[in-house]
């Protein structure tokens, strides 16, 4: 799965756990990480792993 594509997962994903209408996700491919900014703050953070087709949790 491409960034992008992570990216938006993620955001409608997270959409429904923020209090904020607007929000954006932040994602570092290269880092494996990211962060959620809502009105210029910090909702969260979190970290991507990379698992094998079949090794879903």
């Amino acid at each position: 799965m491409g960034g992008d594509k992570l990216a938006d997962s993620i955001a409608l994903y997270a959409r429904r756990f923020i209090a904020s209408p607007s929000f954006e996700v932040l994602l570092d491919m290269e880092a494996m990480s990211g962060q959620i900014v809502a009105g210029f703050r910090s909702a969260g953070t979190f970290t991507v792993e990379t698992v094998t087709e079949g090794g879903a949790r």
